[in-house]
C-alpha cells in the first residue's frame, strides 16, 4: 500500500506550482523583480499556459491584472526562506530553488523570455506591452500616463532588443513606415531584434 500512495503523491506533485513560476521569472531576470513585475510577468504567462490561467485569476487593477494569489505565493516563499522581501522588491534568496522547479521544455524557454523581458524592460515599458498586447487596463489609473509615452517607450524597447520591429510598431501605435520615419529623425538606425517575439496574437 504504502509504495502506491508515494506514486500517487509523486504523481500529485508533478504540476509546477505558481512558486515555481515566480522562482523562474526571478532567476531569468537575475535574482530580483519589483512585485509589480512578477504579477505582470505572470499573467502574460498565464496568456500562454493554460494550466496558470485556470490557477490565477486576475482583475483589473491601479497597475493593470493584479491577482492576490500572486502576493500569497510570495509571502509563502519568503516564510519558507525562498525569497526575501524589502518593500516591493522580491530577491531569490535559495540558489538552489530554480533546479528543484518543475518546468521544463518549451514552458521553460517561454519563462525564460519573460523573465528577460521583466529585466530589460522599465515598470511603464512593461505596462504598456502588457496593455497593448494582453488589455487589463481598463481600472488603470497610469494608463494615460504609458500611452502618452507609448513611441518612446517602444522605441526604448526596440533599442534594447526586448521586441522586434514588428511588435514596436504596435507597441507604438505607429504603421512600418512612421515608426522607420520616427527613428530617422532621432537618428536611431533600426534593426530588429534577435529573438523572437513573446506575441502570439494575431
Amino acid at each position: 500500500m504504502e509504495p502506491i500512495l508515494k506514486e500517487l503523491e509523486e504523481e500529485l506533485g508533478a504540476e509546477p506550482s505558481v512558486s515555481d513560476y515566480i522562482i523562474l521569472l526571478l532567476e531569468s531576470a537575475g535574482g530580483r523583480l519589483s512585485k509589480l513585475k512578477i504579477q505582470k510577468g505572470l499573467y502574460i504567462l498565464s496568456k500562454h499556459i493554460p494550466r496558470l490561467s485556470e490557477v490565477l485569476e486576475f482583475t483589473p487593477y491601479r497597475y493593470g491584472p493584479w491577482s492576490p494569489q500572486v502576493g500569497d505565493e510570495i509571502d509563502r516563499l519568503e516564510a519558507m526562506g525562498t525569497v526575501r522581501v524589502v518593500k516591493n522588491e522580491v530577491e531569490l534568496a535559495d540558489s538552489e530553488a530554480a533546479r528543484r522547479a518543475k518546468i521544463g521544455g518549451e514552458e521553460l524557454e517561454l519563462v525564460r523570455e519573460v523573465g528577460e523581458l521583466l529585466k530589460l524592460a522599465t515598470d511603464d515599458e512593461l505596462l504598456l506591452y502588457t496593455y497593448v498586447l494582453y488589455g487589463g487596463d481598463e481600472e488603470s489609473d497610469v494608463k494615460e500616463r504609458v500611452y502618452s509615452r507609448r513611441i518612446d517607450l517602444a522605441i526604448s524597447l526596440l533599442q534594447k532588443g526586448a521586441v522586434s520591429f514588428t511588435l514596436a510598431t504596435r507597441l507604438a501605435g505607429l504603421s512600418p513606415f512612421e515608426l522607420m520615419e520616427e527613428l530617422k529623425r532621432r537618428g536611431i538606425k533600426p534593426f530588429v531584434a534577435e529573438r523572437e517575439d513573446l506575441d502570439v496574437i494575431n
